[in-house]
């Protein structure tokens, strides 16, 4: 007999068959498990399958290399690679959402999708309006390829699955038909998980920091603290390039914004935070600095500046 479960049910649970505590946002079975927490109402409740009126297109079933064999799709990711990748890569040196992301795209049906759903999107909502089909048939795939990790594999995928998510999130702004903060959400176990290593670059590294932007932005609309607790954000980055920097300055806002918006704002926390943003900026480099600083009245002539 089919599980019962309510419309607080994430779907994550419904199709690994689990009893869900229906948590909001993100299910604690979910959290403790690693998973992706799929919170999509807008598909109905049944017991045999999510996504049966999309199944049978087949190009969604093959092979990342075989499905570039038909030319939308071809035009699709090479207008993800010439036209939307640099979005994502504006902390990152190494640029692993235009170079490294299609690769892993070419093997990995889950970010494949991820990518098409949103190059098509993107597409339907400037150039060409019959795409959203599409669109919409590969974001369903690629969230059911999402809800069907264990935590081990996400583990395994080293980023692939975070990389997916920040594609979606891309994708469900786009959209305007689903709930802006679901792949947020959603995604909250793969950003928080274990053993995140920020010292070298990866895929990894490059969809936390993209993710974390999001949560940040999301975060300030609604004047709420973010989806990653303090304790995630208590970590060690040691810049080396101008691009790390950013990300520095991103974590910075980010226990800020979960200070001031999660009731945490004392006099202790206040100086505490002032402290680390002055370390932070007098460890600058000097090509940092800005022409004109207020504190010290200093004022540059035009000659200094040249």
């Amino acid at each position: 007999m089919p599980r019962i479960l309510t419309a607080s049910s994430c779907l994550t649970c419904r199709r690994r068959k689990l009893k869900c505590d229906e948590e909001q946002p993100i299910c604690q079975r979910c959290a403790r498990a690693g998973r992706y927490c799929d919170r999509n109402h807008g598909v109905q409740f049944r017991h045999h399958s999510l996504t049966d009126e999309h199944t049978s297109n087949n190009s969604l079933d093959l092979d990342p290399t075989d499905a570039l064999r038909e030319a939308e799709v071809a035009r699709l990711f090479h207008h993800y690679v010439s036209n939307l990748a640099s979005w994502y890569d504006l902390s990152d040196s190494v640029r692993h959402f235009s170079k490294h992301v299609p690769h892993e795209a070419l093997s990995q049906p889950l970010l494949f999708n991820a990518l098409i759903a949103f190059a098509a999107i993107h597409l339907s909502r400037t150039k060409v309006s019959t795409l959203k089909a599409r669109a919409e048939r590969h974001h369903a795939r690629c969230v059911q390829l999402l809800i069907e990790l264990s935590g081990e594999q996400v583990i395994a995928l080293g980023g692939i699955a975070l990389a997916a998510v920040c594609l979606l999130r891309s994708y469900e702004i786009l959209a305007e038909d689903f709930d802006p903060n679901r792949h947020l959400s959603g995604a909250y176990a793969l950003a928080a998980g274990q053993g995140l290593d920020l010292s070298t670059p990866s895929i990894l590294r490059a969809g936390f920091f993209n993710y974390l932007r999001e949560d940040i932005t999301f975060s300030l609309i609604t004047r709420q603290p973010l989806k990653l607790d303090s304790k995630r954000l208590d970590i060690e980055y040691d810049p080396v390039t101008d691009e790390d920097q950013l990300n520095v300055a991103t974590l910075h806002l980010a226990r800020i914004v979960n200070t001031a918006f999660g009731g945490w704002l004392t006099a202790d926390n206040s100086n505490a935070l002032q402290s680390r943003l002055e370390q932070w900026h007098d460890s600058l480099p000097t090509h940092f600095r800005p022409y004109h600083d207020s504190r010290n009245a200093m004022h540059l002539s035009p000659t200094t500046i040249l």
